[in-house]
């Protein structure tokens, strides 16, 4: 007996319509008592694809178009972006963004979840904070005190980790939410964004403003060092944190920011690992 599951084609459009698609395949898989059964998710979200998205999909390693967790967070990655509106420099402008090149060297891919809590280290300083969890806010700032630390989980898309905030409410990821409309992304540029908390079923942000955002892309070094990238179409640019305690800044370029922010300080992001 034929079964026929409530799941509109998936063309690739939008972000609305993917978040809508993810939203389907997994109803689907729930009623079948499938929810936990990623092959077969994989392959029910494989036959509603058409147009743009058959083509992206045929494209993908085997492993991913058989696995829905891999599956969700490769379409996540290349349909979550918001904000088209975001200013970049001309090719001859100091503001060019600067782009990353997606070389696997570089890239490091745990085989489980990298599971830990998020350290700011100060350069050129022995000071230690941390990402606050953000309860009852919607920016993230930074806390000194540990139990307070925000708790992430790296996911893994095929070629970028995502960070989930792993004790958080369900669908919450680590996001970048820009502080104007049309910010400037790129060498030279002041712009700076904030972290907030990015619900990838509904795509929205939890800083209550229209201005550009969209989940994190990072990678992530053996060490734990996490590097953050502001993505565009197939661009990466390279992002900088810097901190005004409590505040966290997201930028560009860490020297434009800092001469007009004069007490800013240039930080890492380290996940230190937890049980």
């Amino acid at each position: 007996m034929s079964i026929i599951h409530d799941v509109q084609a998936f063309k690739g459009d939008s972000w609305e319509a993917c978040s809508a698609f993810i939203r389907s395949i997994r109803a689907a898989a729930w009623k079948e008592g499938k929810l936990r059964d990623v092959v077969w998710m994989a392959d029910l979200a494989s036959v509603y694809l058409s147009d743009k998205a058959l083509v992206w999909h045929s494209r993908l390693p085997e492993d991913v178009q058989e696995d829905w967790s891999k599956l969700q967070a490769a379409m996540i990655d290349r349909w979550s972006l918001v904000g088209d509106e975001v200013k970049e420099g001309s090719p001859d402008s100091p503001t060019t963004p600067r782009v990353v090149p997606l070389e696997k060297k570089d890239i490091t891919v745990p085989m489980t979840p990298l599971r830990g809590i998020l350290k700011v280290v100060v350069e050129g300083s022995g000071a230690v904070y941390y990402v606050e969890t953000p309860i009852n806010k919607d920016t993230i700032v930074l806390t000194d005190d540990v139990r307070r630390a925000f708790n992430v989980r790296g996911q893994t898309a095929p070629e970028l980790p995502f960070l989930e905030w792993s004790d958080g409410p369900r669908y919450s990821w680590l996001g970048v939410h820009w502080n104007e409309a049309s910010p400037n992304i790129g060498y030279g540029s002041a712009s700076h964004a904030h972290l907030s908390v990015f619900n990838f079923e509904k795509g929205t942000s939890s800083r209550n403003s229209p201005n550009p955002f969209q989940m994190v892309t990072c990678t992530v070094s053996s060490s734990g060092e996490v590097a953050l990238t502001w993505k565009k179409g197939e661009t990466q640019i390279a992002l900088a944190v810097c901190v005004v305690s409590p505040n966290i800044f997201i930028v560009a370029d860490s020297e434009a920011f800092i001469k007009s922010n004069t007490q800013a300080k240039t930080v890492k992001l380290v996940i230190q690992q937890t049980d």
